[in-house]
């Protein structure tokens, strides 16, 4: 699969934010939420371009997927 330089760039982002959310998990609950919310954006800009790109419809909620 050929993921373009957006998709790279977010995957790599969102995994930055993953690691840094779980290094201050049980340290400091504020910094752990703030990466993690960094992350979660990046999980949602990358799905979303991801599935514009595909063509998919981003609208459709995804059984057990939260309605933000």
């Amino acid at each position: 699969m050929h993921l373009g330089q957006k998709c790279k760039d977010l995957l790599s982002s969102a995994s930055l934010y993953v690691i840094l959310a779980e290094r201050y998990k049980y340290v400091d609950p504020q910094k752990h939420m703030h990466f993690y919310r960094l992350h979660f954006n990046c999980v949602m800009q990358l799905e979303q371009h991801y599935m514009n790109l595909h063509g998919h419809n981003t609208h459709q909620m995804i059984p057990g997927q939260m309605n933000l």
